[in-house]
């Protein structure tokens, strides 16, 4: 789904997102500033997830509101835009369900006009990407270590759901720490997982894939099984040459567990 890629940190902002102290969803949400913009993570209609620091009006608390736009082709029905938002609501329900503490918690859903948004948990910290560009220097061995076993963590919860969920974006950019140093990851990933239910060839997810396979932050995460499809015929063969008929099933399989700890 929604949350997922063009540098080592956030992107750049996107035109049409809200402005600084606008309200969202009956004015319960006010956004305070932008906080990242990150890849779509699998949303084959996004063009990109924009998260927000905000405030809930009602709760009286720092949240974080993620955005995602719809990109709709002109003949887009209204069947079909019920269908979206149907897999949305699909997707956000099976986030609340994600009790772990690896994954930001999410709180509240809602749409808007062309805008699906997420509400969850403040993030406390910039995503590791961006922390290591700050600190300009490698993270200590004992830091990469504790944060691996709590990945590895998070990711067997995933993997040992009914349905099995594969989260499929698992990168620096979309992990972050809480106030104690703890591994917080960004949901949409998850979701997407979820609602896809880890099948490859649903529709437009050739243009996804070849998107990110062209993103040089997010290539060197993702194992090439999950980008085959979007690979030109040409490439394909090139790299089976170099393969078996074994290899060759799997690189036309469905991404799996395997392929989240790649």
């Amino acid at each position: 789904m929604v949350l997922a890629d063009a540098s080592p940190a956030c992107l750049q902002p996107i035109i049409n997102m809200p402005a600084i102290n606008k309200v969202l969803h009956q004015g319960r949400y006010q956004i305070i500033r932008e906080f990242c913009h990150q890849d779509a993570g699998g949303d084959v209609n996004s063009s990109g997830v924009i998260v927000y620091e905000a405030r809930d009006n009602v709760l009286g608390a720092k949240v974080a509101v993620q955005e995602n736009p719809v990109r709709w082709n002109k003949v887009a029905t209204a069947a079909q835009r019920e269908a979206q938002r149907l897999a949305f609501v699909g997707q956000a329900q099976a986030l609340t369900a994600l009790n772990h503490e690896a994954f930001l918690r999410v709180r509240d859903y809602f749409s808007d006009i062309d805008r699906q948004y997420l509400v969850t948990e403040a993030i406390e910290s910039e995503d590791l990407a961006r922390l290591l560009e700050k600190n300009k220097r490698p993270f200590s061995l004992s830091e990469v270590g504790a944060w691996t076993d709590q990945l590895l963590d998070a990711l067997n919860f995933l993997h040992t759901r009914a349905p099995v969920i594969i989260y499929r974006d698992l990168k620096p950019q979309n992990v972050t720490l809480s106030a104690a140093g703890r591994v917080k990851l960004f949901p949409y990933s998850a979701a997407a997982g979820a609602s896809a239910g880890a099948l490859k060839n649903q529709p437009g997810d050739e243009r996804r894939i070849a998107a990110a396979a062209e993103n040089p932050a997010a290539l060197p995460y993702l194992p090439l099984e999950q980008i085959w499809d979007g690979l030109d015929p040409a490439s394909q063969k090139v790299i089976l040459n170099s393969y078996d008929e074994k290899s060759e099933r799997v690189l036309e399989s469905p991404p799996d567990a395997r392929s989240d700890i790649y």
